[in-house]
């Protein structure tokens, strides 16, 4: 399935890398009950943008669009895919103008997802070719040239790019037996989420609040121990879809032209801030490099 893409690779041009010197060039966020948010300028207006690691460059609410009276238009050749139902119709708007860390771009092809609510979303995967660190407990994302930090040699975590739609993925290690690749998801709220079929495999359904509604699409139960890089953490929050539920948790390996044999491999879910606030997460998402740290 094709997906949508946003030139927004001209904001990187919009950073010389002699701006950013060995301290990087930063900015404040904040987390709220678990929301990562960090502030971003739309037509002279500011509000507040939840970090995502999606393909599409910036996502807003087709209540947003409205409010900013942007004009939606729909794509038929493209799909947009949510966490849970069948994939949409690209919907976007043109004629945006986004501004972070104090630069400013003319963006067209801006994301639109059918809601109620005013909001916005930005993925990191625009500043493809820099080395990004999100430090939670400072709340604070910097930007950095590859000659800064020597990430090849310092990384401690397995990491890879899901074949299919390219999103970022860890493997980590869950109860201590089960390894499963869970795609980097920051603005999922809770620890993590699984498919079906790891639900399965962690016995999540036999819990005794497995009956629990997290939300309408989703139960609720938890794993004694999750391992990430050098680190384990317990007592997991995990959800996982009710019975029935159509879900987009589970990708596969591309598969091979004139073959049944797959390429590469898929993720079974999303580890969300609950686990990442944490950490120091510094990483290339282009090739694939991360490195974690504890401070506490």
């Amino acid at each position: 399935m094709k997906k949508p893409s946003l030139l927004l690779c001209a904001l990187i041009a919009l950073f010389p890398f002699s701006a950013y010197g060995q301290s990087g060039l930063c900015e404040s966020f904040t987390v709220e009950n678990n929301d990562l948010r960090i502030p971003v300028t739309i037509n002279g207006n500011q509000y507040h943008a939840g970090l995502t690691t999606s393909n599409v460059g910036a996502t807003m609410s087709s209540s947003m669009a409205e409010t900013l009276g942007l004009d939606v238009k729909t794509n038929g050749d493209l799909r947009m895919v949510e966490a849970f139902g069948r994939a949409e119709f690209f919907r976007y708007v043109d004629d945006v103008d986004l501004t972070l860390f104090g630069n400013t771009i003319h963006a067209d092809d801006v994301g639109v997802v059918e809601a109620d609510e005013n909001w916005l979303t930005f993925s990191l995967r625009v500043f493809k070719g820099l080395i990004i660190q999100i430090n939670f407990p400072e709340e604070e994302l910097c930007l950095f040239p590859r000659a800064a930090i020597d990430l090849k040699n310092s990384q401690n975590v397995i990491f890879d790019s899901d074949p299919q739609y390219g999103s970022p993925m860890l493997q980590l290690i869950l109860n201590d037996e089960v390894d499963a690749w869970l795609a980097l998801s920051p603005t999922y709220p809770g620890g993590i989420i699984v498919d079906p079929h790891l639900a399965s495999q962690l016995d999540l359904h036999s819990q005794s609040d497995a009956g629990e509604i997290q939300s309408e699409n989703t139960l609720r139960g938890s794993i004694d121990q999750l391992q990430i890089g050098p680190y384990t953490l317990g007592n997991i929050a995990t959800e996982f879809p009710k019975p029935g539920v159509r879900d987009n948790l589970t990708t596969q390996g591309r598969v091979q032209t004139g073959t049944n044999i797959r390429e590469g491999r898929g993720y079974r879910g999303r580890v969300g801030i609950d686990v990442l606030k944490h950490f120091v997460l510094t990483m290339d998402l282009e090739r694939q490099q991360l490195h974690i740290y504890a401070p506490n």
